[in-house]
């Protein structure tokens, strides 16, 4: 399973609020949720520009100043949820360019009309 957080400029931190509501999101979409979690391996990865300045620090979770109450049990707690993440979140990062992309033009000479190709009685 992926993930994507789109950020910008230098601030790439998550919030644990963030989290939470990650996590609320997938309760609601899978079935008995937590046994299925239990499984899982958490990897964000971060992808930038090529000529952009790469992260070298580990980017935490961070419990802002309003979320610092204690949710209701342990997977609303933001210390809990910051915990979590610091702890079973593995993060790696990837740098892109226009060159690591084909150009639409590429893209449709590669194709081959319908009915065409193998077996198509040429």
């Amino acid at each position: 399973m992926v993930g994507v957080q789109v950020t910008t400029g230098a601030e790439h931190g998550t919030q644990a609020s963030t989290v939470v509501q990650f996590n609320n999101f997938l309760r609601n979409y899978f079935n008995d949720w937590e046994t299925f979690a239990e499984g899982l391996s958490w990897e964000i990865i971060y992808v930038h520009h090529e000529d952009s300045t790469a992260i070298n620090a580990w980017q935490k979770c961070v419990v802002v100043a309003h979320a610092n109450a204690t949710g209701s049990n342990e997977r609303e707690d933001p210390q809990a949820i910051a915990a979590f993440w610091n702890q079973r979140v593995r993060q790696c990062q990837l740098a892109v360019s226009a060159e690591n992309f084909r150009s639409e033009r590429q893209t449709q000479r590669g194709r081959q009309p319908e009915g065409q190709g193998k077996g198509g009685g040429e």
